[in-house]
Parts: structure tokens; C-alpha cells; sequence
């Protein structure tokens, strides 16, 4: 370790590192790959960095970040780390998708797609929705923002019963309480769509680093 400023370490001696890949603390804490130059790389620590000192060893983890995609992440939280909220058990029927550290494309609108109405005129209008698409709802605390996202679900879920078309979704917040989360999956589990969901959370204790991460890993 050369240095570390913030949550952000810059760090010599791994030749070969890619961007992208994870690194071990000696002192037991992760990092990401951020930037890479010839005589030192710039790594984003995945938490708060208070442990992390100047001249400790570093390790390549020869992996990238990666989070599990299957029928056996349905109906499950997961951290920006792709770690199952209750544990790694039963995770078999999945695979390993890497996050790609690129610049993220606008989305663009091609009238091949399909719009997907959601009720909600504001957004029917203005911001229509397209399958396999995505959308972010930004607001303050005390904003509606998954009572929103809820009712775009439970749309879904309706739309669903009547063409026989089974929808799934990945459902991202950041921030929050682990208890405001866990009534998040409640309502999802209320009309029947927890089941058709990857829930991805990174709350108030997860640092910036996964609150960063957490829509790109979503995505």
C-alpha cells in the first residue's frame, strides 16, 4: 500500500492486475480495481478503509467482482458484493456474471421494443419503460421511492396473469435501514413479485464504495 486518501488506496507490486478485479488486504479488508497506471494502480476499498495501513501487503484475488444470476437467486438479498444476505446455502442453480468497469451507455429507445405501461402517467409519458430496460428512482428519505417502484411490480404482476408472460426483475436501493429493507421484501412478498426478484442492498453501514457499486452490479 503506497497511500490511501479516503476509501480510495493506491497500491505497487501487482503486475498483471486487470481492472475490475478484486485485491485482499493483509489486514483482511477487499478492494476494487479502479485505475490502472505504470507504476501504481488506484483501488476503491469495500468498506470504511480504517484498517487498512501504509506499506501493508496486498494480494490479488485473480477474480473479478461478481454477483450470482439463476433460479436460485430469486427471492433473495444480496450486497453489492453478490453475498446472500442469510447466507451462501442453496446458491447451485446460478451463474457468475462479472461487473465490467465501463462507462455506462445511455439507454436507447428503438421502436422494436417492447413499452411496458406501468399506470403511472408521469412516467408513461415522459420516462416509458421498455423490457429489459432500466430505470433509477432518486428522492430524498422521505420520498415514495419503492412505494413507486412497488406499484410499477405489482402492475407487472397483474399484466402478468392476464398474457401468462412470466416477468423477473433486479431490484436495487441504497441506503437505508437493514429493517426498512426487510420491509421492502415484505410488500414484494405481498403481491406474490419477491419470488420474481434478485434484490441487490446497500445500506447506510455498506460504505460509498458499495453504494457506488450497487446500481452497476444491478445493471
Amino acid at each position: 500500500v503506497k497511500n490511501l486518501r479516503g476509501v480510495i488506496a493506491s497500491l505497487t507490486g501487482l503486475d498483471g492486475v486487470r481492472l475490475g478485479e478484486l485485491v485482499e488486504f493483509s489486514s483482511g479488508g477487499q478492494a476494487i480495481v479502479m485505475e490502472i497506471r505504470n507504476e501504481f494502480v488506484r483501488a476503491a476499498v469495500l468498506g470504511n478503509g480504517d484498517e487498512i495501513k501504509r506499506d501493508e501487503e496486498v494480494y490479488r484475488l485473480l477474480r473479478p467482482l461478481s454477483i450470482p444470476i439463476g433460479s436460485d437467486s430469486l427471492g433473495r438479498t444480496f450486497d453489492a458484493l453478490g453475498r446472500p444476505k442469510e447466507g451462501g446455502e442453496g446458491l447451485d442453480d446460478v451463474i457468475y456474471y462479472s461487473l465490467k468497469l465501463e462507462s455506462q451507455k445511455p439507454f436507447k429507445y428503438q421502436t422494436s421494443q417492447k413499452f411496458i405501461p406501468t399506470g403511472l402517467k408521469y412516467l408513461d409519458v415522459f420516462r416509458p419503460l421498455v423490457e429489459g430496460g432500466r430505470f433509477g428512482i432518486l428522492g430524498t428519505n422521505t420520498s415514495a421511492k419503492s412505494d413507486v417502484a412497488i406499484s410499477i411490480l405489482q402492475g407487472e404482476m397483474v399484466q402478468e396473469s392476464l398474457d401468462g408472460v412470466v416477468r423477473h426483475f433486479i431490484y436495487v436501493t441504497i441506503g437505508g435501514s437493514e429493517r426498512r429493507q426487510e420491509e421492502i421484501e415484505n410488500k414484494l412478498r405481498k403481491i406474490g413479485a419477491l419470488d420474481r426478484c434478485i434484490l441487490i442492498h446497500a445500506g447506510d453501514e455498506s460504505g460509498p464504495v458499495l453504494q457506488y457499486l450497487a446500481p452497476l452490479v444491478g445493471s
